[in-house]
């Protein structure tokens, strides 16, 4: 599995599922990740001593040079996947789409929740309904209009969440290079219904 581990995924009669985690020694330090793991086996006590130091640590929060990358790429990945739709390359826009959600989207939700990132995992129960709503309009079907329909919902709800980030961090962007993108894009978009 990807992330520096060596996971092995068992599926015994029953059926039970184990997960299986390797890791170097080195590697394995205090996260909020180990909190109330349970540990079977540790002749050394050094396994017991990481999982106890990892209670109460906080989640990781991104860094001010992270955010204002992110703010940045999610634009880039606007315009690929309003590219996508545009040269009817469907499937690729529905996978942007699920990638700037996931690469973007829900860890803001995570930073702003001050919670662990842990992708999709359990998200229908860390969100509320209006959050929940509008992470649904980022869903579509493989057809053009409700793929640019997803993507404006994206971009809505990215500013959303960014406001709220930025605003805990004191960040400031300018936005002009969005609202030119944003301009274009839907430009070309009435174009296109037109024809």
């Amino acid at each position: 599995m990807p992330g520096g581990s060596t996971d092995h995924i068992v599926i015994y009669e029953g059926p039970v599922k184990f997960d299986f985690m390797y890791l170097k020694e080195s590697d394995f330090t205090p996260a909020p990740k180990w909190v109330g793991s349970v540990v079977l086996k540790d002749a050394s006590g050094r396994v017991g001593a990481v999982v106890a130091r990892s209670v109460g640590l906080a989640p990781p929060q991104p860094s001010t040079e992270e955010l204002l990358d992110l703010n940045q790429k999610v634009w880039t990945w606007c315009w690929y996947v309003f590219g996508k739709i545009m040269r009817s390359e469907l499937w690729e826009a529905l996978d942007g789409l699920h990638s700037m959600r996931s690469l973007a989207l829900v860890p803001l939700l995570d930073w702003l929740a001050e919670r662990p990132h842990e992708g999709y995992r359990r998200l229908e129960r860390k969100t509320d309904a209006t959050t929940t709503s509008r992470l649904m309009a980022t869903v579509a079907p493989v057809q053009p209009e409700a793929l640019y329909a997803a993507l404006q919902a994206e971009m809505e709800l990215f500013r959303i969440l960014r406001a709220m980030v930025f605003d805990r961090y004191g960040l400031t962007f300018d936005p002009t290079p969005e609202e030119v993108l944003e301009s274009e894009m839907r430009r070309r978009w009435a174009a296109r219904e037109a024809q």
